[in-house]
């Protein structure tokens, strides 16, 4: 028999261990996958880079910051009424005295459909109940209403927005408890609290002022609300 024809019969030869086809089957996708992945590797990772990116910017661009105070080194630029205050574990706050207001106001970009104001209340010493009222542009949107507990007892301070955060029409409000129930500074004798509240307002005008007051009834040596960590943000 000719080279030729060996050639020919065994392309032609059907019989044989499925394996060795399936080897071969096998190996023959296992090298069209590899060249493919190749070559759309390069496209992924770019596609990939580009989703990222565009993520980052849509964050940054609902996270625009008009207005950030923390009050470090005393600095209170901005602000009228409250005397900055370094206690203990409270670290910097701008504190109220009894029936004093605290006001901030900030330039809103035309356009804004949206405008947040955010802050951390620090409740300190003897609050009984007493209220700090938060206003936006004159108009009542919530208060928070907070019970100090002496350290020594067993029951819970209590802070928490009045009305059960009901706002006028337009506003919204809601809280986080920061730290609650524990001695953070001022009077050891009292525990004290820590509550970031969020004050949002529809359709700002272009400029919105801030307020902040209360109805404490005692000097801040034996009771305070303290303002912190205050930002504007659309």
């Amino acid at each position: 028999m000719k080279h030729g024809e060996r050639i020919t019969r065994f392309l032609r030869d059907e019989t044989g261990a499925v394996t060795v086809d399936y080897v071969v089957l096998s190996g023959a996708l296992t090298g069209v996958g590899v060249t493919t992945a190749a070559a759309v590797s390069g496209g992924v990772n770019t596609l990939a880079q580009n989703i990222a990116s565009e993520l980052m910017g849509t964050s940054a661009q609902t996270q625009n910051i008009l207005a950030s105070d923390g009050f470090a080194g005393g600095d209170r630029a901005g602000w009228t009424g409250g005397t900055v205050m370094d206690i203990d574990q409270f670290g910097e706050l701008l504190v109220m005295a009894a029936g004093e207001t605290m006001t901030r106001t900030v330039e809103i970009p035309e356009g804004t459909e949206q405008v947040t104001f955010s802050f951390d209340v620090a409740s300190g010493d003897t609050v009984d109940l007493e209220t700090a009222f938060f206003y936006l542009n004159d108009e009542l949107i919530t208060h928070l209403n907070s019970q100090s507990r002496p350290t020594a007892s067993e029951e819970t301070n209590l802070a928490f927005l009045g009305n059960d955060g009901s706002t006028p029409a337009g506003f919204s409000a809601r809280y986080e408890t920061i730290r609650i129930n524990e001695n953070i500074g001022g009077d050891p004798y009292w525990k004290d609290s820590i509550t970031r509240v969020y004050l949002t307002m529809d359709n700002p005008p272009p400029e919105v002022t801030f307020a902040m007051t209360n109805n404490l009834n005692e000097g801040i040596d034996n009771e305070f609300y303290g303002l912190d960590n205050f930002e504007v943000s659309y």
